[in-house]
């Protein structure tokens, strides 16, 4: 009996297949210096890849990293960003860029240092929030509540908190510490979904 030999992926459960539709910067992502340490690391990415059926369906994976190097934190509740000022939002989330969101996470790749460990994240309907500023004096919601950050630690989102669209993100300090971070590098990323 011959031996057939082939390369390249096999495909099953489709007549046309799709791989990785878009691979770029967030849409909405925070060109704003409220969002710029002393170390500049903000990176966004995304990526849609559609389903192995013919419905032309998609799941879109929405990454963020932050450097929190040079950001500072202040009171419990208060919103973290830039000392010089600044609005400190990561990104608007909107329908078009990251699909129907059904959820999301925030892991930790290095202890914060210097500035509040206590993090969560919020979505407000306002992009003017900037470093101490109150979350509670925008319209906003807990996303994921304040965790002790160290590396290791993944929290996703808390019940219910996925209706994002057209919503800001801002990191919030879920504990006093005036300080400005010396280390400290959080992941967060924004599963979604796209029909049609």
């Amino acid at each position: 009996m011959g031996v057939t030999t082939f390369s390249g992926p096999v495909r099953v459960g489709r007549t046309n297949p799709r791989e990785v539709v878009t691979s770029r910067k967030m849409a909405g992502e925070s060109t704003h210096t409220g969002m710029n340490g002393a170390a500049e690391v903000f990176v966004t990415q995304r990526n849609e890849l559609e389903s192995d059926f013919d419905d032309a369906s998609s799941i879109v994976v929405s990454q963020i990293m932050v450097d929190l190097t040079g950001l500072a934190s202040s009171a419990n509740g208060d919103i973290i960003g830039n000392p010089s000022g600044g609005v400190a939002y990561l990104t608007q989330v909107t329908t078009s860029d990251q699909g129907t969101i059904f959820g999301v996470t925030m892991e930790c790749f290095e202890d914060p240092a210097s500035g509040s460990a206590t993090i969560g994240l919020h979505s407000a309907s306002e992009n003017t929030g900037t470093e101490d500023d109150p979350i509670s004096g925008l319209t906003s919601d807990v996303c994921i509540t304040a965790v002790a950050q160290s590396v290791g630690v993944r929290k996703a989102n808390d019940t219910g908190k996925t209706a994002l669209a057209t919503k800001y993100l801002y990191l919030v300090s879920g504990a006093s510490g005036n300080a400005t971070y010396t280390a400290g590098r959080l992941l967060i990323t924004i599963y979604g979904s796209r029909n049609g």
